[in-house]
């Protein structure tokens, strides 16, 4: 089982290696043309808020009580699942 410290430290290099896939995924979307690009955009917007909120997730996590953690923990695996697969889908439709 993973214990509290290891995991913040996982997610934090998680949200380190998110950041250079936004950076990449912004410099070919601005490549990108029309409608493409403008949707593009939008989900790298999406994107971010919800990294936001993963941040603070990890925030919560350390404060939270041992009980808590688990659960915030739970909520920010979801979180950063959906974002990597928001991040793919938008790779994908940029190829």
């Amino acid at each position: 089982m993973t214990t509290r410290k290891e995991y913040i430290e996982k997610v934090s290099i998680k949200l380190k290696n998110l950041d250079t896939a936004l950076t990449k995924l912004e410099s070919q979307a601005a490549a990108a043309a029309g409608e493409l690009r403008r949707e593009i955009e939008k989900e790298i917007k999406e994107i971010k808020q919800s990294r936001s909120t993963l941040e603070g997730s990890i925030d919560e996590l350390k404060a939270a009580g041992d009980d808590a953690w688990e659960d915030i923990k739970t909520g920010a695996d979801l979180t950063f699942q959906s974002i990597s697969l928001s991040v793919q889908n938008a790779r994908h439709r940029l190829r």
